[in-house]
């Protein structure tokens, strides 16, 4: 293989670029490899500019945790053949592990963490170009606690959660998990919803109530579908979707836990 030659291989497996286009990139550097590198990986960030508003709606959940500490990440692409790739693949490993090895909780942090030789935001760049679809970090989760355990489902590639407990019940955990992915809880209970969602119901039940009946009945009427929507919408109240004679609050019962907390994350 001649020098020339090898400088070709070398760039394309660096940058994951085609041949001709490693060809082009070292005749214009005057086959000089960084000069090339550098010119590619600009090539590869206007590829990546031009192709950000392209829709994005496929892509994989990357999920690494152990009994007290988790992270998940949501990388989105455009097709399902680009998020089957390998290369799309090893992408969402080197984030999710980076996550789990920093506790980054946001999307601007996690795009200035260090992938070895160089940041998130720098990979997902090249990734752009290598692929030719738009790739989007779309959503990032941390959580680390020593008194807390860690339970994940996932369901397929596109969703997942967190679940946290007070004991030691990946079994249990994972029920929780598996719930909370199809019915969507706002909270774990109506002392954790937020005000601003609960205001924005109330007015919309007030103004309901007034149309129905006489003024003094409003304040009651409102006050009882507060309460619905509540028992509704939270984890506890809900039935258990694998046994719908029970609530949730009745099944951690039986194992004397407490869910402290979940994250629902899916790709949007």
């Amino acid at each position: 293989m001649s020098g020339n030659t090898k400088l070709i291989v070398e760039l394309r497996e660096r940058t994951g670029a085609g041949i001709m286009s490693c060809k082009k990139a070292l005749v214009e550097a005057d086959w000089d490899l960084e000069k090339a590198y550098d010119a590619i990986r600009a090539k590869f960030g206007k590829s990546a500019e031009s192709k950000a508003n392209r829709s994005a709606t496929e892509g994989k959940i990357g999920i690494q945790s152990d009994a007290h500490r988790i992270a998940i990440v949501g990388v989105n692409c455009e097709t399902d053949f680009v998020a089957n790739g390998d290369d799309f693949q090893a992408f969402v490993n080197k984030v999710v592990s980076a996550v789990f090895s920093e506790g980054v909780s946001d999307l601007e942090a996690l795009k200035a963490i260090s992938l070895g030789d160089e940041t998130v935001e720098a990979a997902r760049v090249e990734l752009v170009g290598r692929v030719g679809e738009n790739i989007q970090l779309s959503s990032v989760y941390f959580h680390q606690s020593d008194d807390q355990f860690v339970s994940v489902y996932s369901h397929g590639d596109k969703v997942a959660c967190a679940v946290l407990l007070d004991v030691d019940n990946a079994e249990l955990g994972k029920d929780i998990g598996m719930h909370v992915v199809a019915m969507s809880p706002l909270a774990v209970s109506g002392a954790d919803v937020p005000q601003e969602i609960v205001e924005r119901e109330k007015a919309i039940f007030v103004t309901q109530a007034q149309e129905m009946s006489k003024p003094e009945l409003v304040e009651k009427i409102v006050a009882g579908k507060v309460a619905k929507f509540l028992k509704e919408k939270c984890l506890l109240d809900q039935a258990f979707v694998k046994d719908t004679t029970m609530t949730i609050n009745e099944y951690l019962a039986k194992s004397n836990a407490r869910v402290l907390g979940f994250k629902r994350v899916e790709l949007s």
